[in-house]
C-alpha cells in the first residue's frame, strides 16, 4: 500500500519530471481499438478457462511450468479467439488475484519472519537501481515519465495497482495501464525465474 501511494505521489509529478529532462512526448497515447460485436458468453468463457486450468493439472506437475504455461495460454486466448470476453476475464481475474492475496496473507506466520540487514539494504539498493535505471531509459526513449511509475506497479502489483496508480494521473490512460499489467503479469513468472537462476549462478 505505502509502494501504492508513493507511485501515485510520483505520478503527479511526472509533467515536472518531463520538463526537467526534456521529454517531449507528453501527449495522450492512442486510443486502444474497441472491440465490437457480440462476445461469448460468460459460462463459455468459463468453461474454457476452467478446462485449460484441469488439463494442466492432468499433464503437467511442476507448479512453476503451469503459471508460465497458463500465463502465455491467457495471451494466446485473449489474442487468437476474436469474440473473447475480455469483460469477464478482467472481473473474474481480479476477484481471483483478491482470493489468492487472501489464502496467502492467512498462512503467512509473523513469528517466523527474520529480519536481515544485509538483505535488507541489498533490498533498498536493488529499488534504487530499479528506479534510475528506469528514468534513465524513458530519457533515451523520449518516453512521458508518467509511465515509470505505472510500469512499476504494473510489475509489482499487475492490474491491482497499475490502474490505481494510473487513475492518479490520467483516467485516459486506464486502458493502456491494464495491457501492461496484463502482459507484466503474464511474463512476471519468467522473468522471476531467471532472476534467481543468475543470483545463484554468480553465488548470491
Amino acid at each position: 500500500m505505502s509502494g501504492q501511494f508513493s507511485c501515485s505521489e510520483t505520478i503527479k509529478k511526472s509533467d515536472v519530471l518531463n520538463k526537467l529532462l526534456k521529454i517531449s512526448d507528453v501527449a495522450i497515447p492512442e486510443d486502444i481499438r474497441e472491440e465490437k460485436g457480440k462476445r461469448w458468453s460468460p459460462w463459455r468463457c468459463a468453461f474454457v478457462l476452467l478446462g485449460t486450468v484441469i488439463l494442466s493439472n492432468y499433464f503437467i506437475d511442476s507448479f512453476i511450468i503451469k503459471v508460465v504455461l497458463l500465463s502465455f495460454a491467457g495471451l494466446a486466448l485473449s489474442n487468437f479467439i476474436s469474440r473473447w470476453n475480455f469483460r469477464f476475464a478482467l472481473k473474474s481475474g481480479g476477484i481471483l488475484i483478491i482470493v489468492v492475496m487472501a489464502v496467502l496473507g492467512l498462512k503467512l506466520q509473523i513469528a517466523t519472519l527474520g529480519f536481515n540487514i544485509a538483505f535488507f539494504g541489498f533490498l533498498c539498493i536493488w529499488l534504487f537501481g530499479h528506479f534510475i535505471f528506469m528514468l534513465l531509459l524513458a530519457k533515451i526513449l523520449n518516453v512521458n515519465m508518467a509511465w515509470v511509475p505505472i510500469a512499476s506497479m504494473a510489475n509489482v502489483g499487475g492490474i491491482a495497482t497499475a490502474p490505481a496508480v494510473t487513475a492518479a494521473y490520467n483516467l485516459k490512460w486506464m486502458p493502456h495501464a491494464i495491457v501492461l499489467a496484463i502482459l507484466s503479469m503474464a511474463t512476471g513468472t519468467f522473468w522471476g525465474m531467471l532472476t534467481i537462476w543468475l543470483f545463484r549462478s554468480i553465488g548470491v
